[in-house]
């Protein structure tokens, strides 16, 4: 007596692998939001970092010259105006500028600026810049009410 085909058979069929693939885009949808919110927060976490660096030097500067010093991507200075390990792999630019309404002598305000033409762009709603002044008040250009996710 002879086997039926299908008892002979070996492999999926075309309802299982569609069903396995529907299945496995289902989970990269739900993970891929968590996985770029993860990223955001460690580029953010890196630009805090970055500032308390820079200030820190700031700081030193201070005590040996009484004077706090502005600078930019552009001017030759001795302060790091890149967020990550190296300008390539950075996601915000260091800026540090006089304090509003008060000289550089009293007060420095250090920038954290996501996607300029010199670091790569990182799309952050929530914070937006990042701000550090000498009198350790931590502010974002996205809203004016304290926020812990940004700092």
């Amino acid at each position: 007596m002879l086997k039926p085909f299908y008892k002979n058979r070996s492999g999926f069929t075309l309802v299982e692998v569609v069903v396995s693939l529907t299945i496995i885009a289902i989970l990269i949808l739900l993970a891929l939001p968590t996985y770029q919110d993860t990223l955001l927060k460690s580029r953010r976490a890196e630009a805090r970092s970055a500032l308390h660096l820079v200030m820190l030097q700031q700081e030193r500067f201070y005590t040996q010259h009484n004077t706090y010093s502005a600078f930019t991507s552009k001017t030759t200075s001795p302060f790091k105006w890149w967020s990550g390990s190296s300008v390539e792999n950075s996601y915000y630019e260091i800026n540090g500028e006089p304090c509003p309404g008060r000289p550089i002598n009293q007060c420095v305000l250090l920038t954290a600026e996501s996607g300029t033409s010199n670091v790569k762009h990182v799309d952050d709603a929530i914070c937006g810049n990042l701000m550090l002044d000498s009198a350790n008040n931590k502010t974002y250009s996205n809203g004016s009410e304290p926020n812990s996710l940004c700092w």
